[in-house]
Protein backbone atom coordinates (compact mmCIF):
# COMPACT_ATOMS: atom_id res chain seq x y z
CA UNK A 1 0.00 0.00 0.00
CA UNK A 2 1.68 4.06 -1.07
CA UNK A 3 1.27 6.26 1.81
CA UNK A 4 2.01 9.71 1.55
CA UNK A 5 2.63 11.28 4.86
CA UNK A 6 2.33 14.81 5.88
CA UNK A 7 4.85 15.21 9.00
CA UNK A 8 5.65 18.12 10.12
CA UNK A 9 7.85 17.60 13.08
CA UNK A 10 10.62 19.27 14.80
CA UNK A 11 11.33 21.52 18.32
CA UNK A 12 7.60 22.43 18.86
CA UNK A 13 7.74 21.59 22.27
CA UNK A 14 11.45 24.04 22.68
CA UNK A 15 9.33 26.83 20.67
CA UNK A 16 6.16 26.42 23.37
CA UNK A 17 8.81 27.27 26.36
CA UNK A 18 9.42 30.51 24.53
CA UNK A 19 7.40 33.16 26.71
CA UNK A 20 4.72 35.31 25.16
CA UNK A 21 4.47 38.42 24.70
CA UNK A 22 0.61 39.36 25.41
CA UNK A 23 -1.27 38.29 29.03
CA UNK A 24 -3.49 35.15 28.98
CA UNK A 25 -7.45 35.74 29.88
CA UNK A 26 -7.29 35.66 33.42
CA UNK A 27 -10.19 33.39 34.84
CA UNK A 28 -11.49 35.30 37.74
CA UNK A 29 -12.49 39.34 36.62
CA UNK A 30 -12.34 41.87 39.29
CA UNK A 31 -14.31 44.45 39.59
CA UNK A 32 -11.69 46.99 38.57
CA UNK A 33 -9.55 44.42 36.69
CA UNK A 34 -10.46 44.29 32.22
CA UNK A 35 -11.27 41.19 31.29
CA UNK A 36 -8.39 39.90 28.80
CA UNK A 37 -9.02 38.55 25.61
CA UNK A 38 -6.56 36.83 23.14
CA UNK A 39 -8.40 35.97 19.88
CA UNK A 40 -5.28 34.73 17.88
CA UNK A 41 -4.63 31.16 17.89
CA UNK A 42 -1.98 29.40 20.59
CA UNK A 43 1.06 27.54 19.14
CA UNK A 44 -0.75 24.17 19.32
CA UNK A 45 -3.76 25.53 17.16
CA UNK A 46 -2.02 26.80 14.46
CA UNK A 47 0.17 23.50 14.28
CA UNK A 48 -3.28 21.95 13.65
CA UNK A 49 -4.47 24.50 11.33
CA UNK A 50 -1.46 24.48 9.07
CA UNK A 51 -1.09 20.65 9.11
CA UNK A 52 -4.83 20.20 8.16
CA UNK A 53 -4.37 22.91 5.12
CA UNK A 54 -1.17 21.17 3.69
CA UNK A 55 -2.43 17.29 4.55
CA UNK A 56 -5.26 18.84 2.06
CA UNK A 57 -3.02 20.45 0.00
CA UNK A 58 -0.68 17.56 -0.79
CA UNK A 59 -3.22 14.59 -1.03
CA UNK A 60 -4.57 17.30 -3.71
CA UNK A 61 -1.32 17.19 -5.07
CA UNK A 62 -0.91 13.57 -5.23
CA UNK A 63 -3.45 12.30 -7.78
CA UNK A 64 -0.75 14.33 -10.50
CA UNK A 65 1.51 11.77 -9.05
CA UNK A 66 3.85 9.22 -10.32
CA UNK A 67 2.53 5.59 -8.53
CA UNK A 68 6.81 5.33 -7.65
CA UNK A 69 6.33 7.70 -4.90
CA UNK A 70 9.96 7.44 -3.53
CA UNK A 71 10.80 7.35 0.23
CA UNK A 72 12.02 11.00 1.39
CA UNK A 73 12.20 14.02 3.59
CA UNK A 74 11.54 17.11 1.96
CA UNK A 75 12.01 20.30 3.91
CA UNK A 76 10.65 23.58 3.22
CA UNK A 77 10.99 26.95 5.10
CA UNK A 78 8.76 29.84 4.42
CA UNK A 79 7.54 33.04 6.20
CA UNK A 80 4.02 34.16 6.79
CA UNK A 81 2.45 37.24 5.81
CA UNK A 82 -0.44 38.30 5.89
CA UNK A 83 -2.12 34.92 5.72
CA UNK A 84 0.08 33.40 3.42
CA UNK A 85 3.43 31.47 3.22
CA UNK A 86 6.11 33.66 1.40
CA UNK A 87 9.91 33.64 0.85
CA UNK A 88 9.29 29.83 -0.11
CA UNK A 89 12.58 27.43 -0.08
CA UNK A 90 13.52 24.27 -0.21
CA UNK A 91 15.76 23.23 2.41
CA UNK A 92 16.49 19.70 2.43
CA UNK A 93 15.29 18.11 -1.21
CA UNK A 94 14.03 14.82 -1.55
CA UNK A 95 16.31 13.45 -5.09
CA UNK A 96 12.98 13.73 -6.96
CA UNK A 97 12.50 17.54 -8.58
CA UNK A 98 9.01 16.86 -9.27
CA UNK A 99 8.03 15.89 -5.71
CA UNK A 100 9.76 18.96 -4.62
CA UNK A 101 8.21 21.23 -6.79
CA UNK A 102 4.86 19.41 -5.65
CA UNK A 103 5.35 20.09 -1.95
CA UNK A 104 6.45 24.05 -2.61
CA UNK A 105 3.36 24.00 -4.40
CA UNK A 106 1.41 22.70 -1.53
CA UNK A 107 3.08 25.43 0.83
CA UNK A 108 2.06 28.39 -1.32
CA UNK A 109 -1.38 26.69 -1.39
CA UNK A 110 -2.14 27.39 2.25
CA UNK A 111 -4.39 30.37 1.60
CA UNK A 112 -5.82 32.31 4.69
CA UNK A 113 -3.42 30.92 7.67
CA UNK A 114 -4.70 32.63 10.98
CA UNK A 115 -2.18 34.76 12.27
CA UNK A 116 1.13 33.35 13.96
CA UNK A 117 0.87 33.54 17.88
CA UNK A 118 2.39 36.57 18.92
CA UNK A 119 5.31 35.02 20.54
CA UNK A 120 6.06 33.48 17.07
CA UNK A 121 5.42 37.02 14.98
CA UNK A 122 8.05 36.84 12.44
CA UNK A 123 9.70 33.73 12.86
CA UNK A 124 10.14 31.31 9.98
CA UNK A 125 8.10 28.14 10.05
CA UNK A 126 9.31 24.71 8.63
CA UNK A 127 7.28 22.02 6.72
CA UNK A 128 9.02 18.57 7.09
CA UNK A 129 7.32 16.20 4.63
CA UNK A 130 7.99 12.53 4.65
CA UNK A 131 6.73 10.39 1.74
CA UNK A 132 6.54 6.85 2.10
CA UNK A 133 5.36 3.54 0.27
CA UNK A 134 4.60 1.15 3.33
CA UNK A 135 4.77 2.11 7.21
CA UNK A 136 7.84 0.85 8.43
CA UNK A 137 9.43 2.94 5.90
CA UNK A 138 7.67 5.96 7.61
CA UNK A 139 8.57 5.11 10.80
CA UNK A 140 12.07 4.78 9.47
CA UNK A 141 12.06 8.25 7.94
CA UNK A 142 10.14 9.65 11.23
CA UNK A 143 13.48 8.55 13.25
CA UNK A 144 15.76 9.56 10.78
CA UNK A 145 13.93 12.68 10.54
CA UNK A 146 14.17 13.33 14.39
CA UNK A 147 17.99 12.36 14.52
CA UNK A 148 18.46 15.26 11.57
CA UNK A 149 16.29 17.95 13.71
CA UNK A 150 17.56 17.31 16.88
CA UNK A 151 21.25 17.84 15.34
CA UNK A 152 20.16 21.18 13.65
CA UNK A 153 18.75 22.62 16.60
CA UNK A 154 22.27 21.49 18.86
CA UNK A 155 24.52 23.10 15.92
CA UNK A 156 23.02 26.69 16.02
CA UNK A 157 21.67 28.33 18.23
CA UNK A 158 19.13 30.41 15.63
CA UNK A 159 17.75 27.48 14.58
CA UNK A 160 15.55 27.48 17.70
CA UNK A 161 13.63 30.79 16.55
CA UNK A 162 12.98 28.60 13.46
CA UNK A 163 8.59 27.47 14.35
CA UNK A 164 9.02 23.81 13.54
CA UNK A 165 5.24 22.21 13.78
CA UNK A 166 4.30 18.64 14.40
CA UNK A 167 1.34 16.72 12.38
CA UNK A 168 0.73 12.93 11.96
Amino acid sequence: MRRFAVILAGSFCAALTQPATAEPATAEPTASAPILVDAAPDAAQWSATASRRLDRNLHRARADMPPDIPDAIVQIRFELVDGQPANIRLMRSSGKPWLDRDAMEAIAAMDDLPALPVAFQGREVQANIITARHSYQARRLQRELHKSEAARLASAPDEAGVLTLYSG
